[in-house]
């Protein structure tokens, strides 16, 4: 019988970790349990639950956020192992979950990782198992390294995002342009182009920002480049 999530979704378990000291014993626990472990390098797009000693800002922790999949503690395989079995307990070992209040770490407010717990709690239940999630509305083009743009790409699509070509005639359909400019120094698309059609061109930083603070300000993460343009275009 195939491993069910517990989300509204009914998707098949799929466990991938991060950040997580005892990998390789935590995942030969939960294939002993019959569960399945994701072996995909970068971010699997069929994760349903992702394991981490402490939230650490990470492709798959981002990539989770976005998606709306469980972000969960590792003491959540050992339940399930004392169990024998997997159980349906996720939210008690959620983190950022109010209900594992008082059994995971704790952090300072203001730290990293109790701003990333906070997130994935906050995009958990917000996507809700949906086919929607952080970045849905979102047309992307990306200017930055070959490695980068791949990464980045999976971040915005695990988000329910899309991401153009980078060509002249995208830049029309485009909501966000995401550009680390000193890594690009030939541009396929000129910024005045971005400029015209009201594109902002931001820091790729802004990806997280979005998605770990309630209030993201896009404005401080324009590139210097196409503030001046659009100043001089006011």
């Amino acid at each position: 019988m195939m491993n069910m999530s517990s989300s509204a979704t009914s998707k098949p378990r799929r466990f991938v970790f991060s950040n997580v000291e005892e990998k390789e014993l935590c995942e030969e626990r939960l294939r002993d349990l019959g569960e399945t472990v994701s072996e995909v390098a970068g971010f699997d797009m069929e994760t349903t639950h992702l394991i981490v000693d402490k939230p650490v800002r990470s492709e798959k922790l981002l990539c989770c956020l976005a998606g709306g999949r469980w972000v969960l503690h590792t003491s959540f395989i050992e339940r399930m192992v004392a169990c024998g079995k997997y159980v349906p307990e996720e939210e008690k070992f959620e983190w950022g979950n109010p209900l594992s209040s008082g059994r995971l770490p704790s952090f300072p407010p203001g730290d990293l990782a109790q701003e990333l717990a906070e997130s994935a709690y906050r995009w958990r239940t917000k996507v809700n198992g949906s086919a929607e999630g952080a970045f849905k509305g979102l047309k992307a083009m990306l200017f930055t390294t070959p490695a980068k743009s791949v990464s980045y790409q999976r971040l915005i699509i695990a988000g329910g995002g899309v991401v153009l070509p980078s060509i002249l005639s995208s830049v029309s359909m485009a909501t966000h342009c995401f550009m680390e400019i000193n890594k690009v120094p030939n541009l396929t698309v000129p910024l005045s182009e971005f400029v015209t059609n009201n594109v902002p061109c931001l820091l790729p930083v802004y990806l997280a920002e979005m998605l770990t603070s309630a209030s993201p300000n896009m404005q401080d993460s324009l590139i210097p480049e196409y503030k001046k343009l659009l100043a001089q275009n006011k």
